[in-house]
This record gives structure tokens, C-alpha cells and sequence, in this order.
């Protein structure tokens, strides 16, 4: 009886890929987890959630409170801004300096956020609004960088989408078992799914880990992310750089 799973790559070379992949996948989508978390903490709503900003911002209009309706339509504008200017520097270094621009950027998400805790402080009656503020932009920017980085494999706040994609993986590697009995042509889906899954686990322990602390350290949250950022985020995407 074959093996199901024979088909399926597993030279050293993939695998080193697949783990370097997971790894940037885990960091960015905790740290993104965390700071949905923490903006939710402050000011009740989540910084990296467009589908339920885009809903609450119809309901808002919709039932005549358009102060608050602009308070959502200004989280999503940041967060379209935050991956415009990533997409747009991107593009406009060329490809042969993209992998440099793309560490540049998560250096950038990771000083940006220090500086957000340092405006927390100092503007203190604004710090709901600067600091989900601030959130969006960045959860915007980080997003698109990992997309383009990645070619769409990696959205590190796109939760239901990538939910979604997990699903239909199960659904592509449970009909390729029943029809052949192993996996040939859909080998790579196990290792997507493995992707998604370690994406979405991660977005939830960050925001636990979010919401268990915050209690004690408060907007510290952001000075920790920056941390993982820098010292591990930073180091699997120059890996990752390498070995696409």
C-alpha cells in the first residue's frame, strides 16, 4: 500500500524553504494578532479587522452617527494608505532592490511603532485615536509587504481569507486521497495548508498573549512587537529573500 504522502516534496532544499516561510508567516501574523488586540484594549476596535471597520462604518452612516461612521472611515483610509506607500516603494525601487526595500520596511514598522508608544504619551487626550491610528497604517503597510514579498502567500491580518484558503486545501487534499489514493499533483498543497494554518494559529496567540498582558504592561504591547520584529521578523524575511 502506497504511502500517502509520498508524493508530496521533501527535498532539504523545500523544506528549508517551508520553514523559513512559516516562520516569517508566524512573526508577522503575531505580532499582528497582538496589536489588533491591543488597539481593540484602548479604544474598541481592531486596527487590522477592514471587514468589520467596513461594516461598522455602513452601520454608523446608516443609523446617523457620523462622527463615529468617520472614526471607521479613517481606520480603513489608514490602512489603504499604509499599503499604498509599501506597494508604492516597492514598485518604484525596481525588482533587484525589492528584497532590500522589504527589510527596510519591517525595520520602518518596527521604529514607527516605538514611536507610536512615544506619541501615546505625550498626546495623551489623543492616544485612543493616535494609536489606532497609527495601528492601521502599519497593519496596512506590513500587509502589503508581505503580499508582495510573497507573491499572495502571505497576508498576515487577512484572517477570513486565509481561513478560507485553508478550507479549500482540506477540501483539494481530501478529493486528491479519494481519487488516487495519494497525493501527486496537489503535493503542494500540503505544505500552503501548513502555511495558512501556522498563519492563523499565530494571529490568535499573538492576540492572546495581547490580551493577557495588556492588563499589566498596557501599550508596552507595541514596544515587544517592535522587539519580535526586529529580532526575529527581520531575520526570517532576509531568509526568505534568499531562498525564493
Amino acid at each position: 500500500m502506497n504511502n500517502p504522502f509520498t508524493a508530496t516534496p521533501n527535498d532539504a532544499h523545500t523544506r528549508h524553504a517551508l520553514f523559513v516561510e512559516v516562520g516569517l508567516a508566524s512573526a508577522l501574523a503575531g505580532v499582528a494578532g497582538a496589536l489588533n488586540v491591543m488597539g481593540f484594549m484602548i479604544a474598541g476596535v481592531f486596527s487590522a479587522n477592514m471587514t468589520g471597520n467596513v461594516t461598522s462604518l455602513a452601520d454608523q452612516f446608516g443609523g446617523g452617527d457620523a462622527e463615529h461612521g468617520v472614526r471607521y472611515l479613517m481606520i480603513v483610509l489608514l490602512f489603504v494608505a499604509g499599503a499604498t506607500f509599501a506597494a508604492l516603494t516597492l514598485e518604484l525601487v525596481g525588482s533587484h532592490l525589492r528584497a532590500r526595500a522589504c527589510i527596510a520596511i519591517l525595520v520602518a514598522e518596527a521604529l514607527l511603532l516605538v514611536a507610536l508608544d512615544g506619541a501615546d504619551h505625550f498626546a495623551s487626550t489623543y492616544r485612543a485615536d493616535i494609536m489606532v491610528y497609527g495601528l492601521s497604517f502599519l497593519m496596512g503597510l506590513q500587509n502589503a509587504m508581505a503580499a508582495r514579498v510573497s507573491h499572495a502567500r502571505l497576508r498576515t491580518t487577512h484572517v477570513s481569507g486565509t481561513s478560507t484558503d485553508i478550507g479549500v486545501g482540506v477540501g483539494v487534499i481530501i478529493a486528491q486521497l479519494c481519487k488516487r489514493g495519494r497525493l501527486c499533483e496537489a503535493g503542494g498543497e500540503l505544505q500552503d495548508l501548513l502555511l495558512r494554518i501556522a498563519t492563523v494559529g499565530a494571529f490568535c496567540l499573538g492576540g492572546l498573549t495581547a490580551a493577557v498582558i495588556y492588563p499589566y504592561i498596557g501599550e508596552r504591547i507595541v514596544i515587544l512587537a517592535a522587539l519580535v520584529l526586529l529580532g526575529y521578523g527581520v531575520p526570517c524575511l532576509f531568509q526568505y529573500t534568499r531562498v525564493r
